[in-house]
């Protein structure tokens, strides 16, 4: 079963009844964070204390989180990322920490031709994740200041090709796929594409089929994802696997798990309703 918290859903200026973007998103294999915007941890503990409050409070254990991963690299999009790793720490954790977001095709060419410390091009925006990884490392995100690893990926989610970046020893490993957390057996990370005034991307988080599917039991999975270049959303259309959640990088929210019978709109067992929340 996945669960998602949705912890704010305002653009760059939060409104009385809406904090800028943040999700936590619960499985059976762990928690992923879905951006981290500014105040992030304080909205975290507050589903915490909601959850407690309800009984179900071993859901958002941080302990559970396998993953953080970043839409793009405005700052009501991430501000609360490093105040949220270093709460991490002082609460003690001891096992490693997958962090992702997108970047540039030219910023990758940068950093395979000249390294760790390669400059970026004069055309980056501030705003790429290159450039906030840097900041942060200088701020002590650092697996040996954290005393926890935290892995740093940064992907070209167009060609799905992942840098890994290791500030402790100033080097590079690079992937030709995007390495998946290591909790996770069933189920998988992956990021879309989407357009945006910085490189940016949706996240897919799936769960494997428990079942053999039959062509006479056909189930179809819909992925709901954001395209700014058409006035209304652009739907992404998958066989397999029956259970996912997409959300999106520009402060809309939208997920779908619905597995639909083929001949009728009639939502199936263990899936799940449509939400968009803008």
């Amino acid at each position: 079963m996945m669960e998602l918290h949705i912890l704010g859903t305002a653009s760059a200026r939060p409104t009385s009844t809406r904090n800028v973007s943040g999700s936590v998103l619960s499985t059976e294999e762990g928690l992923v964070v879905i951006d981290a915007g500014e105040g992030f941890q304080n909205r975290y503990s507050a589903q915490r204390s909601l959850m407690k409050r309800s009984g179900q409070n071993a859901s958002l254990r941080p302990h559970k989180i396998a993953a953080i991963t970043l839409t793009h690299g405005h700052l009501d999009h991430t501000w609360g990322l490093l105040p949220f790793l270093q709460t991490l720490a002082l609460d003690g954790r001891n096992h490693p920490l997958m962090i992702y977001g997108p970047t540039s095709q030219s910023v990758w060419d940068a950093l395979q031709s000249n390294g760790f410390n390669a400059e970026v091009p004069e055309n980056t925006p501030s705003a790429d994740l290159i450039n906030q990884y840097r900041a942060w490392f200088q701020l002590g995100a650092k697996s040996n200041e954290l005393g926890y690893e935290v892995r740093w990926m940064l992907g070209e989610p167009h060609s799905n090709k992942w840098v890994e970046l290791n500030p402790d020893g100033s080097s590079l490993m690079w992937h030709e796929q995007m390495p998946q957390p290591e909790p996770f057996k069933s189920i998988r990370l992956d990021a879309l594409a989407t357009k945006h005034s910085v490189p940016s991307c949706a996240w897919q988080i799936t769960k494997a089929a428990r079942y053999t599917r039959t062509i006479s039991d056909p189930f179809e999975t819909w992925i709901m994802a954001l395209s700014l270049s058409h006035p209304q959303c652009r739907f992404i259309r998958s066989y397999r696997p029956p259970i996912c959640c997409c959300i999106s990088s520009i402060g809309m929210f939208m997920f779908c798990n619905c597995a639909r019978s083929p001949d009728s709109s009639r939502l199936l067992k263990n899936s799940c309703s449509l939400a968009c929340i803008s």
